[in-house]
Formats: C-alpha cells, structure tokens, sequence
C-alpha cells in the first residue's frame, strides 16, 4: 500500500461487521466509534456524542500498548483530519462510523515500502551510491491526500487514501488485485459521475473530492455503462447510469421512487420524438453517455370539451360552422347535431347525413370521451350519399404508439407502409412486420 516516490498511502478494505463491536449503550446520548489503522488493528470505544475526541485519541494509544508512539500520527474522518477538541455532534457522525489512523508517512513503516527500500539498496551498491540518504522521506501534507472508494456490481468496496497529484492507476491495479481472482475483473471500465476514467489521470484532473466513489463495470464492451437522464416539465432531472443491456425500467423506476407522493405516475417516456418501453435498453435505442429521456404526464381531461361541425350551406354560401361546448362523458354526439340543425336552415327533413370525425364515421349515439375528442377538435357533416375523397388511417406501433395518417381512398397502402417503417427504428422491424386490419393482413398494393 504505497504510493509513488516511497510515500505510503493509507488503504483499507470495507468489509462487514464480524460481530466483535462491544455491546455498549445505544442511548441517544452515546455513540460507538471505531479506529482501525493501517497494521490491522481495531479499537471500538463508547462515548457521548458531546465528548472531545481527545479521549478517543488516548483510548486508542492506551490499547496500542506502547507499539505506536504517542502523538505521532494523524486521525481521519472521511478523509479529514480530526483534532482533540472536536465532538462527534459536530462532525454528525453515526454509530459504527470508522476513523482512520495513519502513523507518520515514513518509507520505513511499511513492510511494502521496506522492499521497495532494499531494491533501492541493491541498486544503489551496484552504482556505488550512498544508501543513507534513502532512510526516510518527507512527510506528505495532509491537504494533498484524497480516500476514494471503489464499488462494483458485486457490492465489493475497496477504499484507498492516495495523492491528489499520483496517477489512478495506482487506485485500479490496487482494486484488481484484492478481488477475487474468479471475478474475472482484469475487462471493465471506472466510472466516475458518469464520465469514464482513465487510469493516465489524477483525482485532481476529475475534480474528484474526499469520500468520492469510483464505479467499476466488468465484462469489457457488452457491458459498458451509460449515463442517462430523465427530466420532466417541472425541471426534476433524475441520472442514473446503467449498463447498456439492462431494460430501461430500471431507470423508469428509479425516477418514480424519487418524485413527491402527488406528482403524475401516468405518462409516456420519450427519446428522440419516440416512445420509450420499459421493456428496450440503451443498446437498442442507440443511447450515448449524457442522453435525456423526457418525462410527459398524460393530461386529466376537463369534465368539458369544445367541438365545432363543419356543414355545407344550402344556399350557396359555403360552409357553415357551429361550435359547442359539452359535458365530455355525458352528452351525446346527437346533441352537436341537433343544434347544428336548429341554428343552419336545410331542405333534408330526414336529416341523412353522415358524421365523420378524422376522416371516419361516428355514432352519434356516443360520447366526445368515446372517440378521445379534445378541444377544437372539428366534425364533419356531409349528405350520405356523399363519400370523402380521403380517409383518416390510425396505426399502432407494437410498442403501442399511435400515428394517424390522412390518404386518398384511391391511394394503394403502399405508400402508407413505406412512409410508417420510415419514422420508426430500422432496428425495430429487422425481422420484418404485418399489418393487420380486423384481424386480416394487409397486402402490398391494395388501396382502400
């Protein structure tokens, strides 16, 4: 555990509790800390959360029983280093928290650095050089040291203290070499707030902080991470990074399980004018580091709806319009048309006309929330015996999306299925598709 020109670092390994922590008072007032220091040892003390850390400090000398020299290291709390007048109150620590402790950064504390010491012995004899000026380095100022974690998708986290300035290779080949070697660790990328790191840079080049956490993903190029967002109108923005083949309900659940209990649940997610499944991955839609991914709540209708009805004057004075608002779920299609009548004069006393909506036909007999009616949306009123020209097409994605199309009755479904497999993903089609209509496939080169 060492980091470069002979200094050693501080570096250890967080594993879970072994159950040797003393029973001690769990009192409101009280708080159980431990020290652990770089040769393996573990103090636990019990104490008031308003006691000076000094007794903490002697606490941890006292059990050391005489093998580390009073005063001669230093004792940090998440990579901050901590002074006797200090209480836990101040510095909110928990139950259980850990406080490391470091002896002065000498070359000749470590077993590690006294091998690195004789090779530099053995070099200097071949040289001839004067091997008393390797006896000791200088010590490293506090402020240049940074503790990261590295965590990966097997929950192992492995912590190290090492320079601002000293290159993260060294955080990487340490964490490869303490897993176990059946990992298969050796294929993967670190990952830091999204951005990839690389182990040529420092934590100073990432702007990386104390306690910072480094993500490791294994399996090389299958595996790769990717760093998304989802945003919504009222500018919450919830990241997440993930692997390329994981379903992007993961994230979709993520979001939810961070909004307030009244925000909207019900809605579509959207990429690139697309709507999502929670079914696909990034892999499938193509995704890159730092993509958004748009969160629209489907609006609650109004208990109203505003339509207007398009009809042809008789007397030759074009069309003629009538606009009404209704009770969404309650009133008829009939009413509209009733008022229609009452209000344009016509020669029809049977009143055969046909009512078509997005170029269909409509029962009057139902409800503007039957057909999905929304405000200004218009109806058309013509003679029965009088058939549009062009015809209104609705047709549903197999990840649910809806498009309407508006051609000419004339027109072959041809051209309708080209332009449909356009604006849609080669990726999702590459097997090919049917469209149906009534249960029956819909072959190339019939018109409607």
């Amino acid at each position: 555990m060492f980091g470069r020109s002979g200094i050693t670092a501080a570096v250890k390994v967080e594993e879970e509790d072994d159950g040797k922590t003393p029973a001690a008072k769990r009192a409101g007032e009280y708080v159980t800390l431990k020290v652990q220091d770089t040769d393996g040892r573990a103090v636990h003390r019990t104490m008031r959360w308003t006691e000076q850390l000094q007794g903490l400090m002697d606490f941890y000398y006292d059990r050391a029983h005489g093998r580390v020299q009073r005063g001669t290291g230093r004792f940090l709390y998440d990579g901050r280093r901590l002074s006797g007048w200090q209480t836990p109150a101040e510095l909110d620590m928990e139950d259980g928290d850990e406080v490391d402790f470091f002896e002065e950064l000498i070359a000749s504390r470590s077993a590690i650095t006294m091998s690195k010491r004789s090779r530099s012995a053995m070099s200097s004899k071949a040289t001839g050089e004067d091997d008393a000026d390797d006896s000791s380095s200088p010590e490293v100022e506090a402020s240049s040291l940074i503790t990261l974690r590295v965590k990966d998708s097997e929950g192992v986290r492995i912590t190290r203290t090492m320079r601002t300035t000293d290159a993260l290779d060294d955080l990487m080949d340490f964490y490869l070499g303490m897993v176990p070697a059946d990992m298969d660790a050796a294929e993967g990328v670190f990952m830091h707030y999204g951005r990839r790191v690389t182990g040529d840079r420092t934590p100073a080049d990432y702007d990386m902080e104390d306690g910072d956490e480094v993500s490791f993903f294994p399996d090389g190029t299958w595996t790769t991470p990717v760093t998304l967002t989802v945003t919504d109108n009222n500018g919450r923005r919830v990241t997440h990074t993930m692997r390329r083949l994981h379903i992007l309900d993961i994230l979709f659940d993520l979001y939810f399980a961070m909004l307030p209990s009244t925000a909207p649940r019900e809605g579509a997610f959207i990429y690139h004018c697309r709507e999502l499944s929670p079914k696909q991955t990034p892999e499938e839609c193509n995704m890159k580091d730092g993509d958004e991914i748009a969160f629209s709540p489907f609006s609650k209708p109004s208990a109203f709806v505003t339509l207007t009805i398009r009809g042809n004057n008789n007397n030759g004075g074009g069309s003629v319009v009538v606009t009404r608002t209704m009770l969404r779920t309650q009133e008829r299609l009939q009413d509209l048309i009733d008022l229609y009548f009452a209000m344009v004069p016509t020669d029809d006393e049977r009143g055969e006309f046909d009512v078509t909506y997005c170029g269909r036909k409509v029962d009057i007999e139902k409800t503007p929330a039957d057909y999905g009616m929304e405000d200004g949306d218009q109806l058309r009123l013509a003679p029965a015996t009088e058939r549009s020209r062009f015809v209104t097409i609705n047709l549903v994605t197999m990840v649910g999306v809806k498009r309407a199309y508006t051609l000419r009755r004339t027109d072959e479904l041809h051209g309708l299925m080209d332009l449909c497999l356009s604006r849609e993903p080669a990726s999702m089609y590459q097997n090919g598709c049917i469209f149906l209509y009534n249960g029956l496939c819909s072959r190339l080169g019939n018109s409607g």
